[in-house]
């Protein structure tokens, strides 16, 4: 089971925010990512910390992750988590 999710955010905090509800999002339809999301939601907060601060750029954040297990008993037999973060320009509206 995989999920990709991109955000866009104005701020470190914002997208933060952002990102921890597409998480959410991936958990509410594939059910098996509640064991992985805050270690995915981790990765992204650590690489969203780790840009420079410039007010006058959009951060974006892709997050791709994947689970597979054994049936019936759900144990865990494979897991990949991949994280970019990048300044973007910023789009005015």
């Amino acid at each position: 089971m995989s999920y990709l999710s991109s955000v866009r955010g104005v701020d470190k905090g914002h997208t933060k925010d952002h990102v921890a509800a597409e998480l959410l999002r991936v958990v509410a339809t594939q059910p098996m990512h509640h064991r992985d999301s805050q270690l995915a939601l981790a990765a992204a907060t650590a690489f969203i910390d780790l840009l420079h601060d410039d007010a006058t750029k959009d951060i974006r954040v892709t997050v791709s992750g994947s689970l597979s297990w054994n049936t019936p008993d759900e144990q865990i037999t494979h897991g990949s988590v991949s994280v970019s973060a990048y300044l973007v320009d910023r789009v005015e509206a």
